[in-house]
């Protein structure tokens, strides 16, 4: 029984653990938004050893900025 007792809490206290994440608080804002902008950032590699990702990833976050814009911006492309 107190093996037992002692796994049942072992399994609580990890599921605790991995659940605390999902009640944590974040903060919203709407700071980088405005009536005319939206601003996006992103934190890429673009160099060393593991740019192989981060530099298709950052070309294919200007190619959507780009397209977006053409179609006349994101206010635009939303609205259609």
């Amino acid at each position: 029984m107190k093996h037992t007792a002692w796994k049942l809490g072992l399994a609580g206290a990890a599921l605790a653990l991995a659940a605390a994440p999902a009640f944590a608080q974040t903060k919203v804002t709407n700071q980088g938004i405005s009536a005319e902008e939206i601003v996006i950032g992103t934190h890429q590699d673009l160099s060393g050893p593991i740019k192989m990702w981060g530099v298709p990833v950052s070309n294919g976050m200007k190619l959507a900025v780009d397209e977006i814009n053409a179609a006349g911006g994101i206010y635009a492309a939303s609205s259609s």
